[in-house]
């Protein structure tokens, strides 16, 4: 994943160099089968910490292209298991 490209929005499909926000970048480093992933909540990967699905989405959608690389993609394996019990979140 080190080449992957984060884009704002979902996507059907990942481009060729990855080309997916966030949210569908984790998919693919918890080794999921891949599916779009938009800020509707019931899209939210159950692994995936609903306070932090919906922040970093948010984020993906709002920072500019070259922030959205060197923020939001070193935290793309931390998302994979960040859902803790339902009291916690």
């Amino acid at each position: 994943m080190a080449d992957w490209k984060l884009l704002k929005g979902s996507h059907p499909v990942p481009g060729a160099a990855g080309e997916t926000n966030i949210i569908e970048a984790a998919l693919v480093a918890a080794s999921r089968p891949y599916r779009e992933v938009e800020k509707l909540g019931r899209c939210r990967p159950h692994y995936v910490s609903e306070p932090l699905f919906h922040y970093v989405l948010n984020l993906n959608d709002e920072i500019p292209d070259a922030l959205r690389q060197e923020l939001l993609m070193p935290f793309v394996h931390r998302l994979v298991a960040s859902a803790d019990g339902e009291k916690i979140e």
